[in-house]
């Protein structure tokens, strides 16, 4: 069951969650992004959908880079495209091997779904794989901080408690 309006609004306008995002446990999370995915769904306004902290497969044969999906009403698309934006300038800023991409998408209707991958860097993957990280995390900080600032709250995160009730 979808535990906030807003959520239960998107499943109904066909937007696609595997799991509730405000259910989520640490088996469903790469622990990496469980913070930031955790702070994300806190907003009530945009949740993940996907993710993945960057990582070999099993059998070391397929790397698979690190990304988040997250979905908005299409009205919060600036706000998803700012935070994106900040999130590439960080990348930049910080290491010359990386490339941060947005990708934006219809999840239905009436919402969007964003995502921010950091592109295989080739050979260098094991020296890059924490700044390609830190540019998915910090993502996801902006993307928070961005939805407190338009609501007039501070940038910390809430209680969960307090999301769920709204």
């Amino acid at each position: 069951m979808f535990r906030t309006m807003a959520l239960a609004q998107a499943r109904a306008d066909g937007v696609y969650f595997a799991r509730d995002p405000m259910m989520l446990t640490h088996e469903d999370v790469d622990e990496g992004l469980w913070d930031v995915v955790q702070a994300i769904n806190d907003t009530a306004r945009v949740w993940t959908r996907f993710c993945c902290e960057g990582h070999w497969d099993a059998e070391r044969e397929q790397y698979r880079p690190p990304y988040i999906q997250v979905v908005a009403k299409a009205q919060d698309l600036p706000l998803l495209g700012a935070a994106a934006l900040d999130a590439q300038r960080f990348c930049l800023a910080r290491n010359t091997d990386l490339e941060a991409l947005w990708t934006v998408r219809w999840a239905s209707d009436n919402w969007v779904a964003g995502s921010v991958h950091v592109l295989d860097p080739g050979d260098a993957i094991e020296e890059t794989l924490p700044a390609a990280r830190a540019v998915v995390q910090e993502f996801g900080r902006l993307l928070v901080q961005r939805c407190a600032a338009e609501r007039g709250e501070p940038c910390s995160k809430r209680p969960r408690e307090a999301v769920l009730n709204q």
